[in-house]
């Protein structure tokens, strides 16, 4: 019968739609403003064939470690569209990514810290992680948004570390929010992306208006 593979006992098989996904790509890009640059989690999907017709479209690759960076470079994927935004970054990998000239999403002021001690001559658009707080969604696990979430900076902190580490770091010009993966409401994901837009208003209030190049919601 057609569409029917016998694959015997204990084998399992992913069937991937390229046409499907490439029209969900399209009705996202249709969504948002020209120019918004829509990275793919590589951890979802990390096969090169996968990735790379939605490179080819034009998407980024938002990756967690230095493999997925690798995986991402292979699909074709330019470095200054690959977004890196493990909340766990040790020297070495820091110092890849930003030679490689990836965007770089920090987490705390200790990564801010460590960037700035590798002393790197690099083209990465540095970005702070806030924590917007605007409450958990329904899946505890995968809710990052609440008060007491472990990653990521609250505003007002986020502002202060943004101010002292701008002479610093150059390329520090970016803002993170990341409420959570599934089980957050609209309203929650709309919050969290008026937050990072708040906390650029001060920002560029502050230290001049352009300083914030990049909003990652």
């Amino acid at each position: 019968e057609a569409g029917v593979v016998d694959i015997g006992d204990g084998t399992a098989v992913v069937l991937h739609d390229l046409d499907r996904q490439r029209g969900r790509f399209d009705e996202l890009v249709a969504a948002f403003p020209s120019g918004a640059l829509h990275a793919v989690a590589v951890k979802a999907n990390p096969l090169v064939e996968v990735l790379r017709p939605l490179v080819a479209a034009g998407a980024g690759c938002e990756t967690a470690s230095m493999e997925e960076i690798h995986i991402a470079l292979a699909a074709g994927c330019p470095a200054d569209r690959i977004v890196f935004d493990s909340p766990a970054k040790r020297v070495h990998e820091l110092a890849d990514a930003l030679d490689a000239g990836v965007i770089v999403n920090v987490d705390n002021a200790d990564e801010l810290e460590r960037i700035v001690a590798l002393g790197r001559d690099t083209t990465s658009l540095i970005g702070i992680r806030v924590n917007p707080a605007v409450g958990d969604g329904r899946i505890g696990v995968t809710s990052v948004g609440g008060r007491s979430s472990r990653f990521g900076v609250p505003a007002d902190e986020a502002f202060e570390l943004f101010v002292e580490f701008a002479d610093r770091l150059p390329t520090l010009r970016g803002l993170h929010v990341h409420v959570g993966s599934q089980g957050c409401s609209l309203d929650q994901l709309v919050a969290g992306a008026r937050a990072a837009q708040d906390l650029r208003d001060r920002i560029e209030a502050r230290l001049g208006v352009g300083r914030i190049a990049q909003i990652d919601i």
